[in-house]
């Protein structure tokens, strides 16, 4: 495994693999406050996030789709960006965030599943140098 670069040192670096894991308060909350701790020190700090919108899935299926925006404050800059996640009797969710500050030209690509829905969850990722992919607008409210 290769050793995460102080951001300071940041030079263009293959993409490292990330586990982490996210323990929140109340999933009711708004915002949600989770302590983000990982296996890179960059991503360990606290991450903020707020429900846009739960869209309904398909009538036979007890499921909803919704995004966040969010942020996680790291020690030497913070991410910013969006989760996405399918809510059933478990969450599944994907995170991706770019760095600020001392991280700008860092994503982070992330993905859990939280059996219990609460927030909780055990995270696998990758950190890289780079750009993210494109992405489509989001609608802000349900019907957009």
């Amino acid at each position: 495994r290769q050793a995460a670069a102080p951001a300071a040192e940041m030079t263009a670096l293959p993409g490292v693999t990330v586990t982490a894991t996210q323990d929140c308060g109340p999933v009711s909350a708004v915002p949600i406050t989770c302590t983000y701790t990982a296996s890179d020190p960059r991503l360990t700090g606290t991450l903020t996030h707020e429900w846009i919108a739960d869209i309904g899935g398909p009538s036979n299926v007890d499921v909803t789709f919704t995004w966040a925006p969010a942020t996680l404050e790291g020690p030497d800059g913070s991410w910013t960006g969006h989760y996405y996640a399918v809510w059933g009797d478990t969450a599944q969710v994907f995170s991706v965030l770019s760095g600020v500050g001392g991280y700008e030209g860092w994503q982070y690509a992330a993905y859990s599943i939280d059996p219990e829905a609460d927030g909780d969850a055990d995270v696998l990722g990758v950190i890289y140098e780079g750009e993210l992919p494109p992405f489509g607008p989001l609608p802000t409210a349900i019907g957009d």
